[in-house]
């Protein structure tokens, strides 16, 4: 181990850190990393490794010299690093990554949790998963997350966070997200779950005073909000250049669609769309398609019709991957047809299913009428036909019908 390159070395323990589970995520660092101080010339590394990633909140249990189990209290850890970094200026600017789970807490607990944020002040990467928070430290913790330089911004909030208790209230609601985006110029990667649909329905919408663009903003991923046009409006004025979105739409949004896929065109590659049309049976005609004009990066996409009919197929040249549930079986025939004509030709693999409206609540768990299992059969063995002759891979709820059938 003497001869062993420090930056062998470091690129080791790099590698385990990059490959920490959901449960791995949140823990203290494990007693490997102390060893690296056993030589001189790996203290460096020691530091940098122990510092610069930082997971917190979670107990940990560890056998000790004698075989007993001894926990690590996930408190008493955030203690140990809120110290170390308060009278340690330098170990904080060691620090680029903070992963901290906040479960429900005393009110300091949770504050000091919060400060660790704001003395690593060269923090570029935040994790941040809440049980709940005290009502009032929301807007400390808004101010906080607005004063560092992110590059990526995770939160994942547990549903219902305030169903129990009064003093806590949801983190951070979509418009209040909105507002955090202008302060984080360098942002590539935001994933966050809002954990609150219902609060975020309610929401009102007002314009941030000042849109600034983030050029570098290109993965978002957005769940337990549903998105309004303004919404929209404000999102596509944030982040231009989108390469992977995720999120979730209300029914009045197409023409607002429209008008950020076609700025999106160049860019996107992945795009997953979610929405509640099945709720609106009657007025489903009259929602416009949304893809109008060709998405030349689009590689994978995840959808449902009508907002994705027939017309936008001759709009993916490059798509590979496609997720698509249709409301009606006219809707599958015209993916067969489109398909059989060569249009969409990169794809590799499909994954069809039908709304439940057609086939009953509990479909595709429970099975088709006599009256729609013949039409159901037919979609399957067409799309199974087309994709065949072309080496695409099909994947949709209707085989387990037909092989049922069979016996």
């Amino acid at each position: 181990m003497q001869g062993l390159p420090t930056d062998v070395l470091d690129r080791i323990f790099k590698r385990c850190e990059d490959h920490l589970n959901l449960i791995q995520m949140y823990l203290p660092k494990s007693r490997l990393h102390p060893l690296l101080f056993v030589c001189r010339q790996w203290h460096r590394i020691a530091e940098r490794r122990l510092y610069s990633s930082v997971g917190l909140g979670y107990d940990r249990t560890v056998v000790d010299r004698n075989g007993q189990e001894v926990r690590i209290r996930g408190v008493r850890v955030c203690g140990l690093l809120y110290r170390t970094v308060q009278d340690n200026p330098r170990v904080a600017s060691l620090v680029r990554e903070l992963r901290i789970y906040f479960p429900e807490q005393e009110r300091s607990e949770t504050k000091m949790r919060i400060d660790l944020i704001g003395f690593c002040e060269n923090v570029e990467h935040i994790n941040l998963q809440f049980d709940g928070c005290e009502y009032s430290l929301l807007g400390f913790l808004r101010a906080t997350l607005a004063k560092v330089d992110l590059v990526s911004f995770r939160l994942r909030c547990t549903e219902d966070v305030d169903k129990y208790d009064k003093r806590t209230k949801e983190v951070l609601t979509l418009q209040g997200l909105m507002r955090l985006l202008p302060a984080w110029p360098r942002l590539e990667i935001l994933h966050v779950s809002l954990g609150d649909e219902a609060n975020c329905r309610s929401e009102v919408i007002e314009p941030p005073a000042s849109l600034k663009t983030s050029p570098t903003l290109r993965i978002i991923s957005i769940s337990h909000a549903i998105f309004d046009p303004t919404h929209l409006r404000n999102l596509a004025c944030a982040a231009p250049r989108i390469e992977d979105l995720s999120i979730s739409v209300r029914n009045d949004c197409c023409s607002m669609l429209q008008s950020c896929l076609d700025l999106w065109s160049s860019t996107l590659k992945r795009l997953a769309l979610y929405t509640n049309l099945s709720m609106h049976h009657s007025f489903i005609a009259q929602y416009p398609p949304i893809i109008t004009s060709p998405m030349v990066e689009l590689r994978e996409l995840y959808m449902r019709a009508p907002l994705l009919n027939a017309s936008a197929f001759a709009f993916l040249p490059k798509l590979e991957a496609l997720d698509l549930t249709v409301e009606n079986y006219s809707d599958g025939r015209e993916l067969i047809r489109s398909i059989e004509v060569g249009q969409m030709p990169c794809l590799s693999i499909v994954h069809l299913k039908l709304s439940g409206s057609k086939l009953g609540a509990g479909f595709p768990f429970d099975p088709p009428t006599p009256a729609s299992r013949e039409d159901v059969l037919q979609l399957s063995e067409g799309l199974q036909r087309v994709c065949g002759a072309r080496s695409i891979s099909v994947s949709d709820y209707f085989s387990y019908w037909k092989i049922d059938s069979e016996y």
